[in-house]
């Protein structure tokens, strides 16, 4: 999964991959990818495994 997400260039680098996508709201709803209010918390308050969990949901909608 990380192979596949480092093929894409970011406006700025990415250092913390739970913290640097902590606010995704714009983007789910770009990608019309929906997400539980609790999944949407665990990736505010960088839980652990949250942003893997949603960059594998995000490659099956890509």
């Amino acid at each position: 999964m990380y192979n596949w997400f480092n093929q894409f260039h970011f406006s700025r680098a990415v250092k913390n991959t739970a913290r640097d996508f902590s606010d995704a709201g714009e983007v789910l709803t770009r990608l019309k990818c929906g997400i539980s209010r609790r999944h949407q918390e665990d990736l505010a308050n960088s839980v652990p495994g949250a942003i893997e969990l949603l960059l594998i949901q995000v490659k099956k909608t890509v």
